[in-house]
């Protein structure tokens, strides 16, 4: 629930800015906002627009004896005022599992970015995770002049 609700604060402050009728989510008419999470959602199609990921940088890392692959990436979230709009993100999963493994998302607070390491533990616990730069600053191991 939790996790729906972060989600749901994201895609608001996304929705705020929507003007266009091309956009992910419906434009703010008359000042009339959403009132939950069902009237914030009605509209949108999760599958309308491709997620158009693209990896920045791969490679593999073994944590506390625990082989993980570690992927910086970023993919499309919507589009906003016309225009797609792309956030970063680092990814990691065990490697050698055995079919689906559990998932979690990781979520930092305001004016923090992605955590490579938070990712990396988790893989090596048996976890797939992501943790998002929803807030848009460089990555911590981003090279200046890197997408």
């Amino acid at each position: 629930m939790k996790m729906k609700r972060a989600l749901a604060c994201l895609f608001i402050l996304i929705l705020c800015t929507a003007v266009r009728a091309q956009d992910s989510l419906t434009a703010i008419v008359d000042g009339i906002v959403p009132r939950n999470v069902d009237e914030l959602w009605a509209d949108y199609g999760p599958r309308a627009e491709p997620l158009d990921v693209e990896v920045i940088r791969e490679w593999d890392e073994i944590y506390q004896g625990h082989p993980v692959k570690v992927q910086m990436l970023t993919f499309t979230v919507g589009t906003v005022r016309g225009r797609v709009s792309r956030i970063s993100a680092y990814y990691a999963y065990p490697v050698g599992s055995q079919g689906k493994v559990p998932g979690l998302v990781q979520f930092h607070g305001g004016g923090q970015r992605a955590n490579r390491q938070t990712v990396i533990v988790d893989a090596a616990n048996g976890y797939a995770c992501i943790s998002l730069n929803w807030g848009g600053r460089e990555l911590a191991d981003q090279k200046s002049g890197d997408p």
